[in-house]
């Protein structure tokens, strides 16, 4: 059973911040390691543009697979809880799961209109860069899901498509046609 915690459009830091599924010390060397600089980047493209939920979901309560493709992981809990994931995930038949790093994994999720969307997200909380890096190839109706733990799950969906925006900046920005 999924319980929707809280809900609502990201209206600045505040609402980022109370989510708890960045790590804004882990910039892994971008702009030059100052947690401001990414505070202001992630505030200033999230608010206003996207939705965010925070929801209790147990993982434990899915049947174990038999097709759990493995994902080696550095992180003392992330294996443990991909796989809770991977099952509740492949059990709901929405679409495909891939694990890897930076973010921890991506797919595809079939919405309710039949369109498929993009899935991107992390296992615990994620650093600061790759939430960042990640966001740049969002598109408006996709899915970042942070598992920070058995129970919780915090989605965020794109209102606007950061993408294409971020390409546009960038042909501006070196005057590409």
């Amino acid at each position: 059973m999924i319980q929707k915690i809280k809900q609502g459009i990201i209206s600045g830091f505040q609402d980022i911040h109370q989510l708890h599924m960045i790590d804004w010390s882990r910039l892994n060397g971008y702009w030059d390691n100052n947690p401001a600089e990414a505070i202001e980047i992630a505030t200033s493209w999230l608010t206003s543009n996207a939705r965010y939920t925070i929801a209790s979901i147990d993982l434990c309560r899915y049947p174990q697979r038999n097709d759990w493709p493995g994902w080696p992981h550095a992180g003392r809990s992330h294996e443990r809880l991909g796989r809770l994931f991977w099952n509740s995930y492949m059990a709901s038949g929405l679409g495909t799961l891939t694990f890897h790093d930076a973010p921890d994994f991506s797919g595809t999720i079939t919405r309710k209109d039949g369109r498929i969307v993009s899935l991107y997200g992390d296992i615990g909380i994620v650093s600061a860069s790759t939430f960042l890096f990640t966001l740049v190839h969002m598109h408006a109706g996709d899915l970042w899901v942070s598992v920070l733990d058995e129970h919780t799950q915090v989605i965020l969906e794109p209102l606007i498509d950061f993408e294409r925006i971020c390409k546009e900046g960038m042909a501006k920005l070196y005057k590409i046609e």
